[in-house]
């Protein structure tokens, strides 16, 4: 993104346009409002694509979107990428959610060698990330990577895939590593047949004999914290887009809210005339906010983890505390969605309608492993009585 486009960005809508009363979350001064108009006016042939559309694509390399944290400590910039994802997620759902992705695992590159991090960053476009493992054999000049990777988000636009991987060595346990792989390399099987994040394009990558040169394999970090503090951050951004989401589904309801047509046979004129449908939706607002403020909380802990202020390192339970706040954000947008579309009816789930798109895709998104509530609700339990043998695998 320019200085010209930077400077001369402001609020997603101007405050005459019922739209504006969809983003409850702070605005990002770095998101342009040209960006998230190309995202909105693409998100439907985006989900009937399969992918992300030329366009959309395109406006997200020139903004930025896909480095949106560098190579440095992800965790630093949490709360600034939050707010961004925030506002794709009410443009296009399936953008926020590659995009997310591609920041949190983007992460990783510090563990990477120079060789590795510079072919990424310098890469025009999202980085697949995936961390059901394959298999990986030393070979003479390197390692040989062989397996298959399902739910890959962003496969079909993304130019580099981030794959975990056992090594086996005769004597030793196996070895968890990742591998950097130019998406060139793999072959793509278009299993992502879904009811709602279709455009996010999330395919089965597979590697059949890869050769993967040394200086693109690296280790994964054992130490629980570490490992446990990364999937906070993913769930983190995971959230921030359903939220999106549902900021982008409350700009529809709004313009109903603020139109002259009322709730069919009753003797309102309009839906603002009706108490019921003015709780209705300002229930659904304040649920979104709500959402919204958990994340940006969570956000700010993760930065304040990273900005060296000397704050003590969140333990199993603290990160199980903060996914929890999570995970009850999600089901927030969620049911204010659900209330959204009772205050339309069954208006709502006409094709022409973009609410039933964001109901879908938050029915989608919100059901990522990450966001089980009652398996982190099982391991908080666990941890608030002492015990340690979680559910989850990382947490």
């Amino acid at each position: 993104m320019t200085t010209d486009q930077r400077a001369t960005t402001g609020q997603l809508h101007d405050d005459t346009s019922p739209a504006a009363w969809s983003a409850p979350h702070e605005q990002d001064p770095a998101v342009a409002p040209e960006l998230v108009e190309v995202l909105r006016r693409n998100a439907a042939a985006t989900e009937a694509a399969g992918r992300l559309v030329p366009e959309s694509l395109d406006a997200l390399r020139e903004a930025g979107c896909f480095s949106l944290a560098g190579t440095g400590d992800v965790a630093r910039q949490a709360p600034r990428v939050v707010s961004v994802l925030q506002q794709l997620g009410a443009a296009c759902p399936a953008s926020a959610w590659v995009v997310g992705l591609t920041t949190a695992v983007t992460g990783l590159l510090p563990l990477a060698s120079d060789e590795a991090a510079r072919a990424v960053a310098a890469a025009p476009g999202p980085v697949v990330e995936n961390f059901a493992p394959g298999s990986l054999a030393a070979a003479d000049d390197g390692f040989v990577l062989n397996g298959s990777w399902p739910y890959s988000s962003g496969s079909e636009v993304a130019t580099w895939a981030m794959l975990a991987a056992l090594q086996s060595t005769e004597g030793r346990p196996p070895r968890m590593r990742m591998t950097v792989v130019p998406t060139a390399q793999l072959r793509l099987v278009r299993t992502w047949d879904v009811a709602g994040l279709q455009g996010t394009g999330s395919h089965t990558l597979v590697a059949e004999d890869v050769a993967v040169p040394t200086g693109f394999v690296f280790d994964l970090p054992v130490d629980p914290d570490v490992t446990g503090r990364a999937v906070l951050l993913t769930t983190t951004f995971t959230t921030a887009s359903i939220v999106g989401m549902a900021s982008g589904a409350l700009g529809i309801a709004a313009a109903l809210v603020a139109g002259t047509k009322g709730p069919t046979r009753t003797r309102y004129t309009s839906y603002a005339e009706s108490p019921g449908a003015r709780a209705l939706y300002a229930g659904a607002r304040a649920r979104i906010a709500n959402a919204s403020a958990r994340v940006a909380s969570v956000a700010a802990v993760l930065a304040g983890q990273a900005d060296g202020s000397g704050a003590a390192p969140l333990d199993r339970a603290a990160r199980l505390g903060l996914r929890h706040s999570l995970v009850v954000a999600v089901r927030e947008a969620r049911e204010a969605v659900d209330d959204l579309c009772d205050l339309h009816g069954s208006s709502a789930f006409t094709r022409s309608n973009p609410l039933q798109r964001f109901w879908r895709d938050i029915g989608v998104g919100s059901r990522h492993l990450g966001l089980r509530q009652y398996i982190v609700d099982e391991d908080l339990a666990r941890a608030a009585v002492g015990r340690d043998d979680f559910a989850a695998a990382m947490s």
